[in-house]
């Protein structure tokens, strides 16, 4: 089944971003001048890369990574560590708000439950510190009072202050948190250009992009609304998969009440509605709902590459990627009646939890060069379809 594009042009792919192993000493120093304990510091960076890098961004592709059993479990063994140190950072950080919260208040009763908070607080860094001392001293965590007092209290002039020191590790582990994240999102954005680019592929070697007959033949008609049924039966109770179907129904309305018979409806909308709108469990396959979402849309929607916005992910501490932008339209050869068929299967809109998501932009004949124009809109060119199911159409 062939996915014709409305362009010869190729989806713009991301470049690779660096690891975060490669930009921990520019994080250290872009925070400030880190003169306290630096292998410290070092250690926990370190960590910290490890447990984001592995939670947030290796997550799709862990399957491939972890054919080696070897492999695998030092992976876990180092996220396992990842969390044991920024929770223990975490906890720290209540230990200094339960402080600072007693030294604040002139009730008793406040200071009594802040003294209460801190000895639990206490007890549990304990008890973790007792099984993973070396870990935490390793990376300046094990006492927990150098956090807590002010610069009097340190064991040398070059030592910051307790509060200076616990900004130094936040703005470390913040930092490193903001870098996961860009990564995750620009392997999400990888990983749908590859998606895009099979289809094209796919759909290229049934040479079906110059026939009359796709879409215009009963069995490629039956086959977009089976795979738009069985996309609603399988995601239909995840509220997240709602505005991509409105979506999908709009556009197809539209379609079929222009204001001329010659506009041609364009459907605009974030890559991020693919990948990250709607995440299920498919015992780990994280791109299973982008891969169903792109064969609904291929079934009877061409691509618009040149329209196609994104893909600049240049990875800067101070600077967002710019999230692609996806264009769609109707296939040229689907006719009204088809529409109407593959509308039907569709679940109307006031029976969703979520507005249509993207933009609908309109082409008039003026406009030729950006979109196709339709060439079988009464179905002079379709198969005849058996009289009772055009009657089950009307209807």
């Amino acid at each position: 089944m062939g996915m014709k594009t409305a362009s010869t042009s190729h989806v713009a792919q991301p470049r690779v971003a660096p690891t975060i192993d490669e930009d921990i000493i520019k994080v250290r120093t872009a925070e400030g001048s880190l003169t306290f304990q630096d292998e410290h510091i070092e250690q926990f960076s370190r960590h910290c890369k490890s447990f984001y890098n592995s939670s947030l961004v290796l997550t799709s592709s862990s399957t491939s990574l972890d054919k080696n059993v070897g492999y695998a479990m030092s992976n876990d063994h180092k996220v396992l560590q990842g969390r044991i140190v920024i929770e223990a950072l975490d906890r720290i950080g209540s230990l200094i708000a339960a402080c600072e919260h007693c030294d604040r208040s002139d009730s008793m009763e406040v200071q009594r439950d802040a003294k209460d908070t801190l000895s639990r607080l206490r007890k549990e860094h304990e008890l973790i510190a007792a099984v993973h001392k070396d870990l935490l001293d390793d990376c300046g965590l094990l006492h927990v009072d150098s956090f807590l007092y002010h610069g009097e209290h340190s064991l040398s002039a070059q030592e910051p202050n307790g509060s200076l020191r616990y900004e130094q590790y936040t703005q470390i582990r913040d930092a490193l948190r903001r870098k996961s994240h860009k990564m995750a999102m620009m392997q999400r954005q990888s990983s749908l250009y590859e998606l895009l680019s099979d289809n094209k592929h796919s759909n290229s070697s049934g040479d079906v992009t110059n026939s009359t007959q796709y879409l215009t033949r009963q069995k490629h008609v039956k086959h977009a609304m089976s795979t738009i049924e069985q996309f609603v039966r399988k995601y239909k109770e995840n509220i997240g998969s709602h505005s991509f179907l409105a979506g999908l129904y709009r556009l197809i309305d539209n379609q079929l009440h222009p204001k001329s018979k010659t506009d041609i409806v364009q459907w605009n909308f974030k890559g991020s509605v693919l990948t990250e709108a709607c995440q299920m469990n498919n015992e780990g396959d994280t791109e299973a709902y982008a891969r169903d979402a792109t064969h609904v849309l291929f079934s009877f929607l061409v691509i618009n590459d040149a329209d196609v916005e994104g893909g600049s992910v240049n990875i800067d501490a101070n600077e967002d990627i710019q999230e692609p932008i996806l264009s769609f339209q109707i296939d040229k050869f689907i006719s009204d009646n088809n529409l109407r068929r593959i509308l039907s299967v569709l679940p109307n809109p006031k029976h969703l939890d979520a507005r249509a998501t993207g933009s609908v932009e309109v082409f008039d004949d003026s406009c030729i060069d950006k979109v196709q124009a339709r060439m079988n809109i009464d179905g002079h060119l379709d198969e005849a379809w058996p009289w009772w199911q055009e009657l089950c159409n009307l209807l």
